[in-house]
């Protein structure tokens, strides 16, 4: 199988507001070596004075029910967004592998806005639960997740995360394997150096409840 390595190339400096673009390496012998870097994403400025900061690239492997797989990469086009400066949240598709990017647009996932808020940073995952089968799921730091039920090719937005605000940038997971429809996130809270933990629930009328976080005392966050 193919290994594939995204980041995001920051070009003018470490900082989180320069100019970025989203690449991947790929790797055809399990990781003993890596091809050329490949732009995913060339960063664009997405509003009057913003940064070129493209940022947060998801990836999630997805299979068609005629069992053909493509990359779904999900981002946003500015980092650290505000309610008045911020880009986009956008989506595209790999169908070779990783080796050429298409089809970026922005993605919609009503009733919420998009305002270009951080995605994950992690993956995006797809359910093989009977009750959810197909199901792919994103992070998105306003406080909910992103589901489509149509093999990404539109989303909805879940309920919104209790306890608000908890969570900001978040990893995602099977709680149980992705047979199980419950989901696990471990998230930055800034609560006392200390990270928030969390489980989403599929609920009877197909959309997702997150549980109340908690912050395991082992689970330290010291922030950046």
């Amino acid at each position: 199988g193919t290994l594939l390595a995204f980041a995001e190339n920051r070009l003018d400096g470490c900082g989180d507001q320069g100019t970025h673009n989203l690449v991947v390496r790929r790797s055809s012998d399990n990781g003993a070596t890596w091809g050329p870097l490949i732009t995913v994403f060339a960063g664009v400025v997405p509003c009057p004075g913003c940064p070129a900061a493209v940022s947060n690239p998801n990836p999630v492997e997805v299979t068609f029910p005629n069992g053909t797989r493509s990359i779904l990469l999900a981002f946003d086009t500015m980092n650290n967004p505000r309610p008045w400066s911020h880009g986009l949240d956008m989506t595209m598709w790999s169908h070779d592998d990783g080796v050429s990017w298409v089809g970026a647009r922005a993605t919609e996932y009503p009733p919420q806005p998009n305002v270009g808020s951080l995605i994950g940073p992690a993956v995006g995952l797809q359910l093989q639960a009977p009750e959810a089968r197909g199901q792919i799921v994103f992070w998105i730091t306003s406080g909910f997740l992103a589901v489509s039920k149509d093999y990404g090719e539109t989303f909805t937005a879940s309920q919104h995360v209790l306890k608000e605000p908890c969570c900001s940038e978040c990893s995602i997971a099977f709680a149980a394997g992705p047979g199980n429809s419950t989901l696990i996130m471990n998230c930055r809270s800034g609560q006392d150096s200390r990270r928030a933990q969390l489980y989403w629930s599929l609920l009877d009328n197909g959309t997702y409840a997150s549980t109340e976080p908690t912050y395991p005392t082992q689970l330290t966050d010291p922030g950046c």
